[in-house]
């Protein structure tokens, strides 16, 4: 996944490992995890790698978890990186969300945005090192 510099970019995930329920479909709605039937609460969990390429003192990455596309609901979190030296940045971020309260059909994702200046910044890793989890609690 590329993300755009002052853009809003949800990760794409390739391949699903553990997946009972259908809440992830690889191709189709490959960012999504989508809530199924009869669930009403959950947890969400990610791991990303991220290659910051070239950073400029003041740059900065925000990683979020989405509800709908929905960056604020009940329970929502992120993660915040701000950078005060130049130079190459690799990062990994870890992300758990409180138990949240969802409907069925909501799509749950993990959105990224940067302010570096540049169109290519940041790349998830492609080495299956990054990951998306959903927990449901109920």
């Amino acid at each position: 996944t590329t993300v755009p510099s002052n853009t809003n970019t949800n990760v794409r995930f390739q391949n699903e490992d553990h997946d009972t329920d259908g809440i992830f479909t690889p191709g189709t709605t490959s960012t999504a995890m989508i809530i199924p039937t009869g669930v009403t609460q959950i947890q969400l969990i990610t791991h990303l790698e991220l290659n910051g390429g070239l950073l400029n003192g003041g740059d900065s990455y925000i990683c979020r978890f989405t509800n709908n596309n929905a960056f604020n609901y009940i329970g929502s979190n992120f993660e915040e990186r701000y950078f005060d030296v130049h130079g190459a940045i690799n990062y990994t971020v870890n992300m758990v969300s409180p138990i949240l309260t969802v409907a069925p059909g909501n799509t749950m994702r993990v959105s990224i945005r940067q302010n570096t200046g540049s169109t290519i910044l940041p790349i998830v890793f492609s080495n299956s090192k990054s990951w998306f989890q959903m927990i449901i609690m109920g």
